[in-house]
């Protein structure tokens, strides 16, 4: 597996293991990144706001809308990887890459939106939402679906008002 940093494949010699947390077993290595490759990646994703700013809702809300019919495409798939990945069951597994799913049509749907809002996630229990504005970076600590909820609110990015002053944290 590789890195995909600034719009290039990154490799690097010093790899890390994907371990299953069931079993032990290894599922694949990974680059580990040197602290130059998180500047890059930290300066492309603020270039990659500024960018996404720019295009037109509509557009921003194909680009979301095809990444979820991808996601629909590979659910199964996706529940596979992220069941071993996470060492969870199937059922979970599967409930996770559906749910990764369901939060990107969401994103694609208020990309049109010409106003900015706050919107509970249904099925999250711990407080976490929507929004139109970057909110955080995909970090290496982070799970795949995790990534994929992150990319999908960064990518959604429009000029908003300030974040409502309940929302400050």
């Amino acid at each position: 597996m590789k890195m995909f940093i600034g719009g290039q494949w990154v490799d690097r010699d010093d790899k890390i293991e994907v371990l299953n947390p069931f079993d032990g077993s290894v599922l694949d290595t990974v680059p580990r990144a040197s602290n130059e490759d998180v500047d890059t990646a930290l300066a492309t994703a603020v270039r990659g706001a500024e960018i996404m700013a720019k295009i037109p809702a509509y557009e921003r809300y194909q680009i979301l809308h095809r990444a979820s019919e991808i996601i629909t495409e590979r659910l199964e798939e996706l529940g596979h990887i992220i069941s071993s990945e996470e060492g969870k069951v199937l059922a979970e597994g599967l409930g996770e890459a559906a749910r990764a799913q369901e939060t990107i049509t969401l994103s694609a749907e208020e990309a049109k939106r010409l106003t900015s809002e706050v919107i509970p996630l249904a099925a999250a229990s711990n407080g976490a939402a929507n929004s139109a504005l970057p909110c955080a970076c995909p970090a290496a600590w982070l799970l795949p679906s995790h990534h994929l909820i992150f990319l999908s609110t960064w990518y959604a990015i429009r000029p908003v008002p300030p974040w409502p002053q309940a929302m400050r944290w």
